[in-house]
């Protein structure tokens, strides 16, 4: 098994014209706020901003993003970390699929020999998917 932990959490995901500063002013708004981000995945596609999220507090993202007039959409998530080998979230995704789950994002990152993977499913999946990994 290459994790070593997975746990619960809720991620947000947001859509917004894109420009220039968007990125900044949106981690300023955060830092401000003094969130913390577990994970934040953002693209640019066809000019509109999509950014992905697992912050440590949710309710305060939400609120700083209907003050800025942008609906956040939550999503449940499972949040995994282990070492980084070779072909480290193919078990993960392996299980996830052999179950007939779909998984509506996924991201992951390793950094010093350790990954971060975050994958969010739809409300009517995410039980079944953690439970496929005793969370």
């Amino acid at each position: 098994m290459p994790y070593t932990s997975v746990r619960r959490a809720m991620g947000l995901s947001a859509t917004m014209a894109d420009r220039a500063g968007l990125l900044a002013e949106t981690l300023e708004y955060l830092r401000a706020a003094g969130v913390n981000m577990i994970q934040a995945t953002g693209a640019g596609i066809a000019g509109t901003a999509h950014l992905y999220t697992v912050p440590d507090n949710v309710a305060a993202v939400k609120e700083l993003a209907a003050s800025a007039g942008v609906s956040a959409q939550e999503h449940p998530a499972l949040v995994f970390e282990g070492d980084d080998t070779p072909g480290a979230l193919v078990d993960i995704a392996r299980k996830i699929a052999d179950a007939g789950i779909n998984v509506k994002y996924c991201s992951a990152a390793a950094v010093g020999g350790r990954f971060c993977a975050v994958y969010f499913f739809s409300a009517d999946s995410f039980e079944r998917a953690a439970g496929l990994f005793g969370v």
